[in-house]
């Protein structure tokens, strides 16, 4: 296909556009993750942001070997606008686990401080680091356009709207998986992402972080579950009406077949149980995954086979 070819086609239909055509479900989208490195950067990002930006080679080294040495870390750039640099250097980690998820800000005067970190330290729960724990959450608006051209299309308004309610706890980031769900909007410290989040959703969002609960309908998923447990999880919900973020512990996960789990969730107020039966398929449908592809295809869809409830003993 041509280059002209793909640009009449991403202006004619979005990669986001067209996932929303087919319904294609938002639930089980989020990769897994264990420790997110947010590293403010206030200036134009490229398609592949932190390899192509100018931190300092030695920062960069640092921070790239420090995520590829930890399973399932992601390693991030973030900003408010390209005003260039201030005074303070803006370098959040975040642990979204299941249990006591953690976040913690650090305001630096210069890149070269990162390389004075005890990542060791900090990724062991030492105490060392405590003082910088935030407890206000986080919000990460995706608007890389030089990624795909929805995220900063779906992503700047909704990240303007952000502003307008929580101030300074929400920023612009680079690429969290999923453009066609754009505009995507990831909180922390619990790693929740939110997919197809407008402006008219922007104040639900905030209003359901602040009381400690999951706005089901936008929901893609939390960073410490797999894409099948997103999915149990989503079904666990929709079938109990309870929201709460900490509601629920997962017990375990078993494949019972080929491309069939059962998932088993504890309710954490009382003693019940409750064992989810997903399957996983591909989409009867074929869909551009991203505005610069040129070819389509199939998504892999969750669906509930079986929901049942027990007592523990």
């Amino acid at each position: 296909m041509s280059q002209n070819a793909i640009s009449n086609r991403e202006s004619a239909h979005t990669c986001s556009l067209e996932s929303f055509n087919v319904e294609e479900p938002l639930f089980g989208s989020m990769t897994k993750s264990s420790v997110w490195f947010l590293v403010e950067y206030p200036f134009s990002w490229g398609a592949n942001a932190f390899k192509e930006s100018d931190l300092p080679q030695l920062v960069k080294e640092r921070l790239k070997s420090t995520a590829d040495s930890i399973p399932e870390a992601k390693l991030q750039l973030i900003k408010k606008t390209n005003s260039g640099l201030t005074d303070q250097i803006t370098f959040y980690v975040a642990f979204p686990q299941e249990n006591q998820p953690i976040l913690y800000k650090f305001l630096l005067t210069k890149y070269e401080e990162i390389l004075d970190f005890d990542f060791t330290a900090l990724l062991s729960g030492e105490h060392v680091y405590w003082e910088h724990i935030q407890t206000e959450p986080l919000y990460l608006v995706c608007t890389n356009g030089k990624r795909d051209a929805c995220c900063a299309k779906s992503g700047l308004p909704v990240f303007a709207s952000l502003q307008r309610i929580v101030r300074n706890t929400v920023w612009q980031t680079t690429h969290v998986g999923g453009h066609r769900f754009a505009a995507n909007v990831l909180c922390f410290p619990y790693g929740i992402l939110y997919g197809r989040v407008s402006v008219e959703d922007v104040k639900s969002i905030v209003d359901s972080i602040q009381q400690g609960e999951i706005l089901i309908e936008k929901y893609r998923g939390r960073a410490c579950y797999n894409e099948v447990v997103q999915a149990a999880e989503y079904y666990l919900r929709l079938k109990t009406n309870i929201n709460g973020i900490s509601a629920f512990r997962l017990q375990g996960i078993e494949e019972e077949a080929e491309n069939e789990w059962s998932v088993v969730f504890m309710k954490l107020e009382g003693d019940t149980r409750y064992r989810i039966k997903v399957s996983a398929s591909l989409s009867n449908y074929q869909i551009y995954l991203s505005c610069k592809d040129i070819e389509k295809k199939a998504v892999i869809n969750y669906r509930l086979e079986q929901f049942k409830t027990d007592k523990s003993k």
